[in-house]
């Protein structure tokens, strides 16, 4: 069949790429005047919630489901991995620099795989072969990184390993309770909110609210650094939850393949974007490193794309053996009826 390059798809892909980029410009900037992850975690977690809601009384659609004893721990698992995924993801940003932390983030899949091979499934070696690539361009880029952290690099490396881990618990809930996207989105977010909330309270609230060190010289300058703030939190999670959305749309107009490499990509130019945005320094470590990496990624992408059509394949096999077993069976059976009632 031949790939068509249709225009809307192009256009959906440079629009998640300028939202991608600009979530990870926002959530940096931010983090460079106001050093408060916790708050920017629970402020994107706020406008996850809310615009979820939003979009649900737009869509109007709404399934029931009765949740059982199984269902809550299941839910609990998903909203505490959420929580441990997109904290640990801004504490490495305003440890480290955006480009790094985003860099160590592609480490995903490696995860992906040592969960799935502790659940008993195997891979091919090619897998294999593709997350050594991944893990020697986060090696090769970790020695020439100026901004590295040994605090920084172990809450992206907890980020990674809480989103793979929420990835599986969201693909079980979501065959569980079939409910819609939004629906789900809405669920996970507000109990995120509930479980961060009394750890938001007594680190950042605490300092923000209630400390007095370093008041800023006047009211103009304390107002333009609040209405700053503000905006870049309005605009951090307004991308968050843009991208997100955005992804869900080129996902139900692309092949898992064609998603994959538009993934790749897409974080390719984030980190590109970033170090040049910052004037982050840049060596051949780096320009090695990421290339590695996303040649890695890339291929670890192929790679599983190619396994999933193959286990397809052979499932459309065997169901259409078994159809055209059935209808011959069937095509026999009504034969030697017909013989049966001929008159002798």
């Amino acid at each position: 069949m031949p790939i068509v390059f249709r225009v809307d798809v192009i256009l959906l892909w440079f629009l998640w790429c300028a939202v991608g980029t600009g979530c990870v410009i926002f959530n940096k900037s931010l983090l460079l005047i106001f050093p408060h992850p916790l708050t920017s975690s629970f402020g994107q977690l706020l406008h996850t919630f809310t615009l979820s809601w939003i979009s649900l009384r737009f869509i109007g659609e709404k399934k029931e489901f009765k949740f059982n004893r199984s269902h809550y721990i299941l839910l609990l698992s998903l909203g505490l991995t959420n929580v441990l995924s997109i904290g640990c993801m801004h504490l490495s940003v305003h440890l480290l620099s955006a480009a790094y932390a985003h860099m160590v983030k592609s480490t995903m899949p490696v995860f992906v795989v040592l969960y799935s091979f502790v659940l008993g499934q195997k891979f091919p070696c090619k897998t294999y072969v593709a997350l050594s690539m991944i893990i020697t361009g986060v090696a090769i880029t970790s020695h020439g990184e100026a901004s590295f952290n040994g605090l920084g690099f172990a809450a992206a490396i907890g980020s990674t390993m809480a989103g793979a881990a929420y990835g599986f618990i969201m693909k079980e809930v979501m065959i569980l309770t079939k409910l819609h996207e939004f629906q789900l989105l809405r669920l996970v977010s507000g109990l995120s909110l509930i479980l961060l909330l009394p750890v938001w309270l007594i680190v950042d609230f605490r300092q923000i609210f209630l400390s007095t060190d370093d008041p800023l010289p006047n009211a103009a300058a304390a107002a333009a650094a609040t209405t700053k703030i503000l905006c870049l939190l309005l605009a951090d999670g307004l991308s968050r939850y843009l991208q997100n959305s955005l992804g869900v749309m080129l996902l139900a107009r692309l092949t898992p393949l064609g998603y994959s490499v538009g993934n790749v990509l897409k974080r390719l130019f984030s980190i590109l974007s970033s170090l040049l945005f910052f004037a982050t320094p840049i060596t051949l470590l780096h320009v090695v490193g990421i290339s590695t990496a996303m040649l890695g990624l890339l291929a670890y992408n192929v790679v599983s794309a190619a396994l999933m059509f193959y286990r397809n394949a052979s499932i459309f096999s065997l169901l259409s053996w078994l159809y055209s077993e059935y209808h011959n069976r069937q095509a026999n059976f009504q034969v030697v009826g017909k013989k049966s009632k001929a008159p002798v």
